[in-house]
């Protein structure tokens, strides 16, 4: 394509194109978008700069606007006030006429008085004195006018200036809800002068309970020890629960009363307190105090134990989901000849096999800092037999509770106490003493077991944990 058949527009600029080029291009608006130089935003400060020159625009056109609007009200209101009086004076004046319209009217009136009272003379006389007339009238009109004038000015210069506030006498508002009831006032006699509270003596480092406590009860409490006596009756505490749990379950008052006082003594030798070793032999209070501490120690292993079994219980022997009659059953079944210590009830196979005596020795003597876990481990492994004895009698005392064909919930029925359950405690320890004169190794190897099973965590299966699945192929299954 040549030059000629370019279109004129077209050759036009590619003509003017090295003239642009001889300026250098100051303008960038001919290159391409990718060429253009960018945008420099404005700094800072330039911006702040801008915001405020359009705050001080905005506040000084709010200025004007309310000043305009100050005026304009300012001369509506002495319109008002002016057209009130004019219709107060002349009562045929209707609610629309103005003053202006008023001055009109009364002039016509004039001029109309003035002609007709003229019209009987001649001609040239008429008209003078109607040229007359009408130049009084006027100047009347523009004096009025003036006067006018000089009235708005004065009441528009007095509104602007701005309201005036006139001096009131305050009056007392009364308020409409009840009178507050007065409150009564303890008075003092004149004679008894209130004096200043005295700052109590220095006392000195106290060897006694300190903690004075609301509690009104006779029975003594940690809180209100001492922290050295609170740490020898801890470390008596975790002495005596030993005793219960491996010597004697259900102790009798005088064996708890011996045995309470023999550990605190071992609790302040091991803890190397002599002073308060000598105070508890010196002091009968003090030592009837801390041994009435340590002395519930029996009822509260017992509890303990009683609460773990009743919670593994059911599920160990299979109670879930029988009836009335068949719960009867099952219970009197487990509590003939103690069926229960087997691992097959039915079939009394596996003398203290059952995995629920792992289980209940491991919850309450290993699990969270027991006492099997501590400076007494050596104690309990292998498994002292009145350990296990304590445990089988926790079980029947659980395994009671189903004896009506539901699970009796009530407080204070079947009780974990030695009045109750002390003859089958000592029936399991004796038995379980036999078998050992007779069998000693067998005994010894069930003892070690459960202390490993218990320790490893390892709780054989029962029925009513078995996997529901059964024979059930899962990879078979998932790959449908």
């Amino acid at each position: 394509m040549t030059e000629t058949s370019l279109p004129p527009r077209t050759q036009q600029s590619l003509a003017s194109w090295p003239q642009r080029s001889e300026r250098g291009l100051q303008t960038t608006a001919c290159l391409p978008f990718k060429h253009r130089l960018p945008r420099q935003k404005p700094s800072l400060t330039e911006r702040k700069q801008k915001q405020r020159l359009l705050a001080q625009e905005e506040r000084a056109e709010a200025a004007r606007q309310e000043l305009d609007w100050q005026s304009s009200q300012a001369r509506k209101s002495v319109l008002q006030t002016e057209e009130q009086d004019k219709i107060e004076d002349d009562p045929n004046a209707g609610d629309d006429d103005d003053l202006e319209e008023v001055h009109h009217r009364n002039t016509r009136k004039r001029l109309r008085g003035g002609g007709g009272g003229g019209g009987g003379g001649e001609g040239g006389e008429g008209e003078d004195s109607d040229g007359a007339l009408e130049a009084q009238i006027r100047a009347e009109l523009n004096a009025e006018v003036g006067i006018l004038k000089a009235h708005y000015a004065k009441k528009l210069k007095s509104n602007i200036a701005g309201p005036t506030f006139e001096a009131s006498t305050p009056t007392v508002l009364h308020s409409k809800l009840p009178l507050a009831r007065s409150s009564t006032l303890i008075s003092r006699s004149p004679a008894t002068p209130i004096l200043p509270r005295s700052l109590p003596a220095m006392t000195p480092i106290p060897s006694t309970p300190t903690h004075t406590s609301h509690h009104h009860s006779s029975k003594p409490r940690m809180l209100d020890q001492t922290p050295v006596t609170r740490a020898v009756v801890k470390t008596a505490n975790c002495i005596f629960r030993v005793y219960v749990a491996t010597d004697n379950g259900f102790p009798t008052e005088d064996e708890i009363a011996a045995h309470t006082r023999a550990s605190f003594k071992r609790a302040c030798k091991d803890l190397k307190q002599n002073d308060i070793l000598t105070r508890f032999e010196a002091d009968a209070a003090y030592a009837a105090t801390e041994a009435k501490i340590v002395a519930a120690r029996p009822s509260q292993i017992r509890g303990e134990l009683k609460s773990k079994v009743q919670s593994a219980v059911a599920g160990h022997f299979g109670l879930h989901g029988l009836s009335k009659a068949m719960l009867e059953v099952k219970i009197a079944a487990l509590l003939h000849e103690h069926a229960y210590v087997f691992q097959n009830p039915d079939k009394r196979q596996g003398f203290f096999r059952h995995p629920i005596f792992t289980e209940i020795f491991g919850a309450q003597w290993l699990r969270k800092r027991g006492e099997a876990t501590g400076e007494y481990a050596a104690a309990f492994n292998p498994v002292p037999l009145p350990t296990l004895a304590l445990i089988a009698t926790a079980i029947e005392c659980a395994l009671r509770d189903y004896v009506k064909g539901f699970k009796e919930t009530r407080r204070g029925f079947n009780e974990f106490s030695g009045d109750s359950y002390r003859g089958s405690y000592e029936s399991h320890l004796l038995t379980l003493r036999r078998q050992e004169k007779k069998h000693p190794q067998l005994i010894l190897k069930l003892r070690r077991d459960i202390f490993q099973a218990a320790y490893n965590g390892d709780v054989e299966e029962t029925e009513e944990n078995n996997d529901y699945l059964g024979d059930f192929d899962l990879e078979a299954d998932m790959d449908q």
